[in-house]
């Protein structure tokens, strides 16, 4: 009875100890898989952003301003956007994905956004 006793302890414990041991590496796995999918996510947004700033800054320097519309219809369509919008310094809309947003001022534009600092998009 004993020893059948003591069996049962050592058990135990080896077994609180082992689950106290997985617990804690899938801490730290889940930490390290979350922080590296959040960096992989956010390079790719940067690339995509570059991307889509150096499309649409060839259409609209080509004067092809029928196109933004489309492309940013496309974009809306992917299901991993859900606006998208083109302004003028002063806030106006010029194009966007609403269309209720057209020659709207919708938003405050941010100090030194068409000065060209690059870090205020998310570009560079």
């Amino acid at each position: 009875m004993f020893r059948r006793n003591l069996t049962s302890k050592i058990l135990l414990a080896v077994g609180v100890t082992v689950a106290v041991v997985i617990a804690i590496y899938t801490y730290f796995v889940i930490r390290v898989q979350s922080a590296w999918w959040h960096e992989r996510t956010q390079a790719q947004n940067l690339i995509a952003t570059s991307l889509i700033h150096e499309y649409l800054n060839g259409v609209m320097l080509s004067d092809r301003h029928e196109e933004v519309q489309g492309f940013l219809e496309k974009l809306k369509a992917s299901d991993e956007i859900w606006r998208g919008r083109l302004i003028k310094p002063d806030g106006t809309v010029v194009f966007s994905t609403d269309t209720q947003e057209v020659q709207r001022a919708v938003m405050t534009v941010p100090a030194g956004l068409f000065t060209g600092n690059q870090d205020l998009l998310g570009i560079g």
